[in-house]
């Protein structure tokens, strides 16, 4: 629909796609869908209202809401962080090999804190682990790690720091 706050935004949206795709060399597209010609999609993402923009990361079936500037640089600082992954997945023998290493937070501060979560496949734990991650994602300190386990009980959250 093109309601004022709609066509407020639009030149806003397209210069920051711009600058996204010419000058950062993001990863991440933006587009636009008209919600009243695509309900379907519009029920999938819970759109409420007009203009609603929101996240939709590559194999997620959930969204990232936006919670930026609705201006050109808010959108285009907010885009970038998210290019940022939330958590690095591992295995066992990864989390075994990196759990006994010593850290230097001279030459890798970015390691002061790791997280470590263990969940199960599609499980409510790892919506939440991924959620927790998202929401502390581009902190410059903290690290987030993801082991899946097999066991259904076997969830767990380490914080090594």
């Amino acid at each position: 629909p093109w309601c004022g706050h709609c066509k407020a935004l639009a030149p806003e949206y397209e210069e920051a796609a711009r600058i996204l795709s010419t000058e950062k060399d993001s990863p991440t597209v933006l587009a636009k869908v008209d919600a009243t010609e695509n309900q379907a999609l519009a029920a999938q993402f819970d759109v409420k209202g007009y203009p609603t923009l929101v996240l939709v990361e590559k194999g997620a079936k959930e969204s990232v809401p936006f919670d930026g500037g609705r201006e050109t640089q808010g959108i285009v600082d907010w885009v970038l962080k998210h290019d940022i992954p939330s958590f690095t997945l591992i295995t066992m023998d990864e989390f075994e090999e990196t759990k006994g290493k010593e850290i230097d937070l001279e030459s890798e501060p970015k390691r002061e804190w790791e997280i470590f979560g263990f969940v199960k496949k599609k499980s409510k734990r790892e919506k939440l682990f991924n959620s927790f991650a998202n929401e502390l994602r581009g902190e410059k300190a903290i690290s987030f790690y993801k082991i899946y386990t097999k066991k259904k009980n076997d969830y767990r959250i380490i914080m090594r720091r």
